[in-house]
């Protein structure tokens, strides 16, 4: 069901009320949950792709019962920001690309059945922007190991990507922590993607003793295990 009269009007007052900079932004980022994110897209669209990632920033943050609601039904409560995530994905930045791509890692909506489908052709599109930051050299480290890792957690298979991120990640090894070399090694190894030069990148950097020293025992347990299983 969607949300309820009076929601959708407190949202909209909230928006009058609040300063044409940054208002809508705050809003979403601070919403209490994915029901009022929802609603906001709905009181407000079309979003621009800035707000569309915030959206998608919130809903990544979604856990447990919620979460489940959203994913419930193949994602169907989702399907207008869906629908309005990706007629705008050429217009998303790198930040914006990697927002969403975590927040597709999180929900697990990856396509392959008759209710999912729609997901896997916004997937495809993501890849596609993914590549295009890729080459422009706009991610941030966390923008990469984010990328790499949502891919790798839905199960997508997309070979030209993890190479372009391999490349991107290799020439920014000296700019990630910790927790980024980790989540990158970890995302790599789950998805069988070879990358040696990557990972000789990764065991130089993370094994120095600054970062190793900053390593969280989930961090090192993850790079213990993608070294071992990529051999």
């Amino acid at each position: 069901p969607g949300p309820p009269r009076l929601e959708l009007a407190a949202q909209r007052t909230d928006i009058a009320s609040s300063d044409m900079r940054g208002g809508l932004h705050r809003l979403l980022s601070r919403a209490s949950s994915a029901r009022a994110v929802l609603a906001l897209h709905a009181a407000h669209e079309p979003l621009a792709p800035v707000h569309l990632a915030t959206c998608w920033s919130r809903l990544g943050r979604a856990t447990g019962s919620e979460l489940a609601h959203l994913r419930r039904g193949g994602g169907k409560r989702l399907e207008p920001l869906r629908r309005a995530t990706h007629q705008s994905l050429r217009r998303l930045d790198a930040k914006g690309v990697a927002t969403l791509a975590h927040a597709l890692g999180r929900l697990r909506l990856c396509g392959g059945s008759e209710t999912t489908q729609p997901w896997s052709e916004l997937w495809e599109g993501l890849e596609e922007a993914a590549l295009r930051c890729a080459a422009r050299q706009t991610f941030t480290p966390q923008g990469l190991s984010n990328t790499a890792w949502s891919h790798a957690k839905a199960g997508r298979r997309a070979p030209a990507l993890f190479d372009a991120l391999a490349r991107e990640a290799e020439r920014q090894a000296d700019g990630f922590n910790s927790r980024d070399h980790a989540i990158t090694a970890w995302a790599f190894a789950s998805a069988a993607h070879a990358a040696p030069s990557l990972f000789d990148a990764i065991a130089a950097r993370a094994g120095a003793a600054p970062l190793l020293g900053q390593c969280s025992e989930q961090s090192l347990s993850n790079l213990a295990w993608a070294f071992a299983t990529a051999g």
